[in-house]
C-alpha cells in the first residue's frame, strides 16, 4: 500500500510543480509523499525522519547525475569497473552515515483507523483550499492534530495493564491514568523486539521504572533494546541477583517498598538466594490503578511455601508464577491467596507446553477466572473509577 500511495501522490503532484526547477520539484514531491504516507510509515516504524525530503533531493541528484550515467558507461566499457565498484561502496557508506546520524525523527503512536480518517480529511481540506490564508489555517490545524496524536495518552483517564503475548518469556506493561507513569516488569527474551515495538506503538518515550524479576534471559532479553529506544529512569532488580546487566540499577529485598509516581510495590520475596534461580524472583504486591495485584515472577512452590503465612488480603489479579508450570501455583498457595482472577503468560515454546493442565485444573477447582496468553494472546486490563475489565488483543 505504501508504494501505491507514494506513486499516486507523485502522479497527482507532478503537474502542479512542473513550473519549478528540478531540485525544487524533487523537494516538493518528497514533502507531499511524506505527508501522504505518514500514517502508513508511522504504523510500520512508529517514527518518520522530517529531513527525508532534503535527503531525497541529495540522493536523487547523486543517482541521476553520477551513479546512473556511470552504470550505463560501465555496462559498455567493463574495464572502468574498477572505478565504479569503489563509487558504489562509497555511495552505500554515505547512505548508511546519513541514515544513522542525519535525522530529525518524529515519533508518533500507532494510528487507529479513526485517526487515519481524520488525518486524510484534513489533508483533503488542505488540498482544496484556494487562498493562502485558508492553506495556512489548515496547515496549522494539521500541526495541532499531530501534536494531539503525539500526546494522546495524556488525555486517557483510565489505567491500563498489558500482559504481553511473547514467544518466550513474559513482560507486563503498566500505564497509569493520563499516562504520566509507565512501568515495565520483565522484558521477555527479545524475539522480534515485541516489547519495544509495543511501547513505540503506544507513544512511549520514557519508562519510569523497569523491574527485572530475576536473571533468566526470557525475563531480561530485551533490556538493551529498551535502553536504546527509551529513557529509563530506574532499573530495579533483586538483592540476590548478581548478574551484570550493564546499567545503573537499584537492588531491593523482601520488606522493601518500591515507591513510584502513581503507586508503590511491596517486595514480598526473596528473603535469601536459592538453588533454583526461579525462586530468587522478585515477588511484588501492589495496588495498581485500584487493582490489587500479586506478581509471582517465576517463583516455584518452594518460594510459595516461604510466604504462606502472609495475609495478602483481597487479591484481584494473581500473575501466576513460572508461566503456569506445574512446579508453581500449588493448591495450598492458591487456597491461601484466593485471587478473583489469574493471569498466565505462557509463551509459545512448544517443548514447555505451558500452561500446565494441572495448574489450570487447580485454578478452575478454586473457582478463579483464568486468562492465559496461549488462548487470549495479549491480555489487556483497563480500570476506570474503581472498576476493571479484561480484554483480549487476539
Amino acid at each position: 500500500i505504501l508504494s501505491y500511495l507514494v506513486s499516486f501522490t507523485i502522479i497527482m503532484v507532478s503537474p502542479l510543480v512542473a513550473s519549478f526547477k528540478q531540485s525544487t520539484q524533487i523537494f516538493l514531491i518528497s514533502v507531499a509523499s511524506s505527508i501522504a504516507s505518514l500514517p502508513v510509515i508511522i504504523n510500520i516504524n512508529y517514527k518518520i525522519n522530517l529531513l527525508t525530503p532534503l535527503i531525497n533531493v541529495l540522493f536523487i541528484g547523486l543517482v541521476t547525475l553520477i551513479m546512473l550515467p556511470l552504470s550505463i558507461i560501465v555496462a559498455f566499457i567493463s574495464p572502468l569497473d574498477y572505478l565504479y565498484t569503489p563509487l558504489v561502496k562509497g555511495f552505500m557508506m554515505v547512505s548508511e552515515v546519513i541514515s544513522k546520524y542525519i535525522n530529525l525523527n518524529l515519533r508518533l503512536p500507532h494510528f487507529s483507523p479513526i485517526i487515519i480518517i481524520i488525518y486524510y480529511l484534513i489533508i483533503c481540506l488542505l488540498c482544496i483550499a484556494r487562498s493562502k490564508k485558508a492553506q495556512i489555517k489548515r496547515i496549522i490545524i494539521l500541526i495541532i492534530y499531530l501534536l494531539i496524536i503525539n500526546n494522546i495518552n495524556l488525555f486517557k483517564p483510565y489505567g491500563e495493564i498489558y500482559f504481553l503475548d511473547l514467544y518466550y518469556g513474559e513482560s507486563t506493561v503498566i500505564f497509569s491514568s493520563f499516562k504520566n507513569s509507565v512501568v515495565v516488569i520483565d522484558t521477555g527474551d527479545g524475539t522480534n523486539e515485541v516489547l519495544t515495538n509495543f511501547l513505540k506503538s503506544k507513544g512511549v518515550k520514557r519508562i519510569e521504572c523497569l523491574i527485572i524479576t530475576h536473571n533468566h534471559s526470557d525475563h531480561y532479553g530485551e533490556i538493551t533494546s529498551l535502553y536504546n529506544n527509551f529513557k529509563i529512569d530506574n532499573l530495579i532488580i533483586s538483592a540476590v541477583d548478581n548478574y551484570n546487566y550493564g546499567y545503573d540499577l537499584e537492588k531491593v529485598k523482601a520488606g522493601d517498598i518500591i515507591d513510584l509516581r502513581r503507586f508503590s510495590l511491596d517486595v514480598v520475596s526473596p528473603y535469601a538466594s536459592h538453588i533454583d534461580i526461579n525462586d530468587d524472583s522478585l515477588i511484588l504486591k501492589g495496588n495498581i490503578n485500584n487493582i490489587d495485584i500479586l506478581f509471582m515472577g517465576d517463583a516455584t512452590s518452594i518460594a510459595e511455601d516461604e510466604i504462606k503465612t502472609i495475609d495478602f488480603g483481597n487479591i484481584d489479579i494473581l500473575k501466576i508464577g513460572h508461566h503456569g508450570s506445574s512446579t508453581s501455583s500449588s493448591t495450598s498457595f492458591i487456597n491461601n491467596v484466593r485471587p478473583q482472577n489469574a493471569v498466565i503468560m505462557n509463551g509459545r515454546v512448544k517443548k514447555f507446553n505451558f500452561p500446565s493442565s494441572a495448574v489450570l485444573n487447580r485454578l478452575a477447582d478454586a473457582g478463579i477466572n483464568t486468562y492465559y496468553t496461549k488462548k487470549s494472546k495479549t491480555i489487556w486490563v483497563r480500570s476506570f473509577m474503581g472498576k476493571f475489565s479484561f480484554y483480549s488483543l487476539a
